[in-house]
């Protein structure tokens, strides 16, 4: 290990070989380090970019399943047809589905606080407003 040493000190040229050896080496290490850090986070990204994405999907629908339910209820009051009737029960089977698929996806307590309140008031629409609406 001594000859080693003293075989690179010796010259100029051998000293500039090791100094600029070592610097390749750790530019290496540290890129290849930066490409992992970076493949991570971006992977990490991605998967929290689709979970937001299919909750984003199911408060759409839910959403667009009240909407809809709404509108048939004023299309029952003011038609009195018996399809707009029958739809708000359906549109109330949706609501359902789709907030058990929202609870399936949730990940946090203001997704779990969501889903409490779009079901309370779900079932204050569709259990309390709607019969007293339809009698």
């Amino acid at each position: 290990m001594e000859k080693m040493r003293n075989y690179l000190r010796k010259s100029l040229a051998r000293q500039f070989v090791v100094l600029v050896t070592t610097f390749l080496v750790v530019f290496v290490i540290g890129a290849v380090s930066v490409f992992v850090y970076q493949s991570t986070l971006t992977a990490s990204f991605e998967q929290k970019k689709e979970q937001i994405e299919t909750k984003m999907k199911y408060a759409q629908e839910i959403e667009r399943v009240f909407n809809q339910a709404f509108s048939d209820a004023r299309g029952y009051l003011a038609f009195n047809r018996k399809e707009f009737k029958l739809s708000i029960f359906r549109e109330q089977e949706h609501v359902q589905t789709a907030l058990d698929a929202l609870e399936l996806a949730a990940t946090t307590k203001d997704d779990t606080q969501f889903i409490l309140k779009a079901r309370q008031f779900a079932s204050y629409y569709f259990g309390d407003l709607v019969p007293q609406a339809i009698e």
